[in-house]
């Protein structure tokens, strides 16, 4: 139950940029399939492939596990986006350095909270 109650938040915060992203940009679907599940593994993973970079190489079997998350939801959303989508060239670096600064954020407010309240070291 304390999973939930830090994690949840976070993931409200994760696919709210996800959705603000996909409303802003157009992404084509392998755009979407591949940028985005690279900006959330490397956003999650930020930690372990600093301190171990050669697992960058399992990196596809971490973009799996977010498939499995945003895929479908995307795939059933994807033609009601709105037509009027910036197509800039800035957006796939922007979705991964999004992603990965969303992780972080969160992961820091996770961190400082259960730090405050008693739950961590």
């Amino acid at each position: 139950m304390i999973d939930l109650l830090f994690t949840l938040p976070v993931y409200v915060l994760i696919f709210s940029v996800i959705w603000w992203l996909i409303n802003k940009y157009r992404y084509g679907r392998w755009e979407y399939i591949f940028i985005f599940a690279l900006g959330q593994a490397l956003g999650d993973g930020n930690q372990t492939f600093l301190h171990a970079p050669t697992l960058l190489l399992f990196i596809p079997y971490v973009m799996i596990n977010y498939h499995a998350i945003n895929l479908a939801p995307y795939l059933v959303i994807e033609r009601h986006l709105p037509e009027k989508r910036s197509d800039s060239r800035w957006k796939l670096p922007i979705a991964v350095l999004s992603m990965v600064l969303t992780y972080l954020v969160g992961g820091t407010v996770i961190v400082g909270l259960s730090q405050a309240l008693g739950f961590a070291n």
